[in-house]
């Protein structure tokens, strides 16, 4: 048995990393309420003056929806702003077009509020039948205002598209995580984690104090933290919990082994009980100052808040671009970011190789090498799926392999397991609820009521088989 002090730190710093990651795991359709503003919003806010138009800039604005109200090629106006995004334009910018007889564009004037970045507006002039551009009286000659901007977007995609790229670094972190993992617990996955998540803790309550004090990112707060009963009316109060009962189960990687597995290690020095309202407390500590962070960065910005992949390596980048000293604090929260990553892998990877051994009675060290070999074949067709086998589209037009396993997991593994591990625990078939509740209370610390039998008996497997249902029905119909 490992000393409850090592395996306990583990089991939190695990934990800390899968929280980390709650905000870009969310399906689309639980970010989509970010107050994106429609095209037909936009020209009902543009003033008109004999050939011109005059627009400022709102929360919830994308230069997209701008460019189509105004009747703008988007590339001139990321041009002209030289942004790395073209969803990314500071609120408070005024932009003035002048129209042709015939009705198109041939200037676009651009006055920039002063910002994280500048102290002091830019104004910004196109020519377009010209090309030239004229920034706070200097100018310059464009080779072509309408050519397509490289954007941090772009970037991304290009990567995803690359096969080499995507599995050449998936084997690097199959072979390293299970590496870590084969020096055992203390030695491996402890001594590993413990730098690595204190290091992100730390950061990223700096970067949510830096993000809320963002001029602009009170909207972000309000919308962060302020309920819209309204929205919740839209949405439908059973998704809004669904939703809720998602993010719980994927944060705590409920049903799936990786915190049982953990909390087999741990002495009896401590409850159970009390250990696991421990890792409630710093999943919820960091799940929320992630959105801190988030939120009122992407108002002070006016960017549109992003769920996936796109949040991590789109939305967040062109926010530190954008902020002051953001090269510094950007490098930071990626590098730590790949900790918390890596440190989730090693968590998963863990439980892999224990029920491995279990099994087959090998060794740690054989369990990891016969594993690695394994892990590198399923994970082929998620790391293929965004380029040679983009053309599978197994839950529909748009969808990728890795929104089938995403399915997989957060729908049917997590809940049916939770639900397993639950009947195991409370049934006389299973392990039965004396065995269950003598066990969670052995040790100091908090203790788990007898009074609860009813609910975890009952009213907890009904609210999980609820969930799944619910989910399924949110995700196909």
């Amino acid at each position: 048995m490992l000393s409850k002090s090592k395996t306990t730190k583990a089991l939190l710093y695990s934990t800390a990393a899968l929280s980390l990651f709650a905000a870009s795991h969310v399906h689309a359709d639980e970010t989509s309420n970010w107050a994106v503003r429609s095209v037909d919003q936009i020209k009902a806010d543009i003033a008109v003056s004999d050939n011109q138009q005059t627009y400022t800039v709102q929360y919830g604005d994308t230069l997209g929806s701008i460019a189509e109200a105004m009747g703008i090629d988007v590339n001139v106006l990321a041009n002209i702003n030289q942004i790395t995004n073209i969803d990314l334009i500071y609120p408070g910018t005024v932009l003035t077009t002048t129209y042709n007889a015939d009705n198109q564009a041939v200037s676009v004037k651009v006055e920039t509020p002063a910002s994280e970045t500048s102290t002091t507006p830019v104004v910004a002039e196109a020519n377009l039948t010209t090309n030239e551009v004229t920034v706070n009286g200097q100018s310059v000659v464009a080779a072509d205002l309408t050519a397509p901007v490289e954007t941090v977007s772009t970037t991304f995609t290009n990567m995803t598209a690359n096969p080499y790229i995507l599995v050449g670094f998936m084997i690097i972190t199959v072979v390293t995580g299970f590496l870590v993992c084969s020096l055992g617990v203390q030695n491996g996955v402890e001594k590993i984690t413990k730098v690595m998540m204190l290091a992100l803790l730390a950061l990223i309550i700096l970067l949510a104090i830096h993000s809320m004090l963002l001029k602009g990112g009170i909207e972000g707060l309000k919308f962060y933290l302020v309920p819209d009963f309204n929205k919740v009316a839209e949405i439908g109060l059973f998704n809004v919990i669904v939703a809720a009962m998602n993010q719980a189960f994927f944060t705590l990687s409920l049903g799936i082994g990786a915190m049982s597995i953990f909390g087999s290690y741990i002495g009896k020095e401590q409850s159970l009980f009390g250990e696991s309202i421990r890792v409630c407390i710093l999943d919820t500590f960091v799940a929320i100052f992630a959105g801190l962070i988030i939120f009122p960065a992407c108002s002070a910005f006016g960017v549109n808040a992003d769920s996936g992949p796109s949040l991590i390596f789109v939305t967040l980048p062109n926010i530190f671009s954008n902020m002051a000293g953001g090269q510094l604090w950007g490098s930071l929260f990626f590098l730590f970011m790949s900790f918390a990553a890596f440190s989730t892998v090693i968590a998963v990877f863990e439980g892999i190789i224990a029920c491995f051994m279990d099994m087959t009675g090998v060794s740690r060290k054989k369990s990891c090498y016969i594993n690695i070999i394994i892990m590198i074949i399923l994970s082929l067709p998620c790391a293929l799926g965004f380029n040679i086998l983009s053309g599978v589209n197994p839950l529909g037009a748009g969808s990728t392999i890795l929104d089938l396993e995403d399915f997989l997991v957060s729908d049917l593994i997590l809940p049916i397991g939770s639900l397993i591990y639950l009947l195991f625990c409370v049934c006389k078939n299973g392990w039965g609820w004396d065995n269950f509740i003598k066990e969670a209370n052995t040790g100091k610390g908090i203790k788990l009521s007898s009074k609860l039998k009813i609910y975890l008996t009952y009213v907890l497997p009904l609210l999980i088989i609820f969930k799944f249902i619910i989910g399924l029905k949110a995700r196909f119909f």
